[in-house]
């Protein structure tokens, strides 16, 4: 089956960033009048539950992932038996995995009020709040949450995309009605598993309008099961890591320090995984694609890619990154005040926080397309270790700051060092790991010179209301991409990346005007 992999991504990349802006704005109204109309200690219980249930969701890691690469074969192959019976095996495994979380969910229950230091909402019930938040994840597995695997695998991000934005948008401003009309944070909750249901359905009825002859249909081979298997190992693993970035480091936050300090961190995050979640819609939407060019073209043809996208991608991580810095401090003090602002060194450590879980998403696009998890294994667990190790050993000594910390450290030089050389070991072989680090650490040199540049002249502008954040980031946005050009001009790569630009434009013009 002929994919077209550049207008896939062009179509995934357009609709996943029109779905960022759709959604951006309402759930940010939505933090806004939760924090001033009930308070930062519910916004800390969110944070908290979602992250035990991410913790509890591991018992699905790697499933979907694997089903989606070994379903990028039998799609090449227009192979359709092969894809009904891996999307069969992977709604059985769902259903399993959903009884798995369900149980290990309500065994969690009687220390809820352990993982809370401190006072929290006195007309909160822990354990209603609990359940709501547990449904809501058990729901997705038995209702059709599977199929979302079938867009992924056929580089249809853009339909969950559209799917995605409407919900939200619904889901916010009833939720923000909820919360004016009954001031009621657990009435606010309930509309978070009806919103899952929602998104369930209309996968499926999408799914099935779209794909007609991709029904969960038979049995896979032996063999498949057995490599499938072997992949979710290694992609197990590798979730764990993923979930102490983030998950962990809240239950740590709430359980030594409280859910109002969880609440300030969280507003944190949030801005740096909005941003993150804008590069991540580039990355998202190449990933099929990748998959499909590492099935049937040359290694020498995919490290020329690999090259320009890091190039390109390491480009905009960044900018964001310095954006990030010069702009963070004066929106956090326009939106919820001084009172709920960190030190200007623990919102430094942030930037250097987002910098680290993203500036190597390209080479980890690369590293799952070719379905290295099980190589990975021991890389991820040494990850693992080296986090959860530092977070409790920094928490005593330096709070918050130490759990940042200990996610920048084990992130860069645990989990990228060693997946890129995992990646060049197993794939990349006629090519060294020395040139692609080189181009990453001249990126960092930019990227630092041009943030001290940039931060100590946009400290000559007073932020006295909100309408001056434009104008510095714009001023920022110039100077800090000026300074990239000059590093950058003469490069080879540089060439290279603006071509391929230009390409994608032409093309994404050309197909709007058919």
């Amino acid at each position: 089956m002929q994919i077209s992999r550049t207008k896939n991504s062009i179509r995934n990349g357009f609709w996943g960033i029109a779905n960022k802006f759709v959604v951006l704005f309402l759930p940010f109204l939505v933090r806004t009048v939760l924090i001033k109309k009930l308070g930062e200690q519910y916004l800390g219980l969110t944070g908290l539950f979602t992250a035990v249930l991410s913790v509890l969701s591991l018992a699905e890691s790697g499933f979907g992932t694997a089903i989606v690469y070994s379903m990028y074969k039998p799609i090449a192959e227009d192979d359709k038996k092969s894809v009904c019976a891996l999307l069969a095996y992977y709604r059985h495994v769902y259903h399993v995995v959903g009884m798995i979380v369900l149980v290990a969910g309500i065994c969690v229950m009687p220390f809820l009020p352990r993982l809370i230091k401190g006072d929290y909402p006195a007309d909160v019930n822990l354990y209603v709040l609990y359940v709501i938040y547990l449904a809501n994840t058990v729901v997705s597995y038995f209702l059709f949450a599977y199929k979302s695997s079938i867009f992924a695998a056929f580089q249809r991000n853009d339909v969950t995309s559209k799917i995605n934005s409407v919900i939200n948008i619904l889901k916010c401003i009833v939720q923000i009605v909820v919360v004016f009309a009954c001031n009621n944070y657990m009435a606010y909750v309930v509309m978070v598993p009806v919103a899952t249901l929602a998104t369930n359905i209309a996968t499926h009825v999408c799914s099935t309008r779209l794909f007609p002859n991709i029904i969960p249909f038979g049995k896979i081979t032996q063999d498949d099961r057995k490599a499938i298997k072997k992949q979710v190992a290694g992609l197990f693993v590798s979730r764990i890591a993923t979930i102490t970035k983030n998950s962990v480091d809240n239950i740590f936050i709430s359980s030594f320090i409280g859910l109002s300090a969880l609440a300030v961190f969280s507003n944190y995050y949030y801005i740096i995984s909005t941003v993150y979640g804008f590069l991540d819609i580039l990355c998202v939407s190449m990933y099929a694609g990748i998959g499909n060019s590492v099935a049937s073209c040359s290694q020498e043809k995919n490290f020329s890619d690999f090259k320009r996208f890091t190039f390109i991608f390491s480009w905009l991580v960044g900018l964001c990154a310095v954006l990030i810095l010069c702009l963070v401090q004066p929106f956090m003090r326009l939106w919820v005040g001084e009172r709920l602002v960190f030190p200007l060194p623990t919102a430094i450590l942030f930037v250097l926080y987002f910098y680290a879980v993203t500036i190597n998403d390209i080479q980890y696009q690369y590293y799952n397309a070719n379905g290295l998890w099980w190589h990975g294994r021991v890389k991820s667990i040494v990850e693992v270790v080296v986090n959860i190790g530092l977070n409790f050993i920094l928490l005593h000594f330096l709070g918050i700051n130490g759990i940042i910390i200990a996610t920048v450290v084990s992130t860069l030089f645990v989990g990228d060092t060693w997946g890129g050389l995992i990646l060049f070991k197993n794939y990349f072989t006629e090519h060294k790991y020395r040139e692609y680090g080189c181009l990453v650490a001249k990126n960092i040199f930019m990227t630092v010179l041009a943030g001290i540049i940039c931060y100590w002249v946009g400290q000559c502008i007073h932020v006295s209301t909100v309408f001056v954040l434009p104008l510095i980031f714009t001023f920022v946005f110039v100077l800090c991409n000026a300074i990239f050009l000059l590093f950058c001009f003469r490069s080879p790569l540089f060439n290279e990346a603006s071509n391929y630009i230009k390409n994608i434009m032409t093309t994404f013009i050309s197909n709007k005007k058919k």
